[in-house]
């Protein structure tokens, strides 16, 4: 029998993107860990696709939820119904595609906590200090 080389070939290019989506992902987590000794929990919830990837326990009792993309890429429409819609009961959710842009979120959101952010702030604070980042 002949190997379908198209089906490997999509199973490759699959692990290969999910590689790189997952390095971004390491690279934000240790960061937030280093740099503000941030503990996180990956999102892995069974049933549950469309949630944000990582959890970050910000100091001030605000946690911060970031989707990680691939590069170029933006949340599925599902996963987008799920931000806009932990957005609107106050969470702050950002998504990102670089090392860079998630470290910077990471960074905004330090700078609004030590500011003293509270759980009711945060849905303002996430909009204003997050802004339009890509979810």
């Amino acid at each position: 029998m002949t190997p379908n080389w198209a089906a490997i070939n999509r199973a490759a290019k699959r692990a290969m993107e999910h590689k790189a989506e997952a390095g971004v992902e390491g690279h934000v987590v240790a960061y937030a860990l280093r740099m503000y000794s941030w503990e996180s929990i990956k999102l892995n919830l069974m049933g549950r696709r469309s949630q944000p990837d990582r959890l970050f326990y910000a100091v001030g009792g605000v946690p911060l939820l970031i989707e990680f993309k691939r590069k170029g890429k933006k949340p599925e429409p599902l996963q987008q119904h799920t931000i806009d819609k932990l957005r609107r009961a106050g969470y702050a959710v950002a998504s990102c595609d670089t090392r860079a842009e998630g470290c910077s979120i990471v960074d905004r959101w330090a700078a609004a906590c030590r500011v003293g952010a509270t759980a009711v702030e945060a849905a303002r604070l996430s909009r204003c200090v997050l802004g339009k980042t890509r979810a």
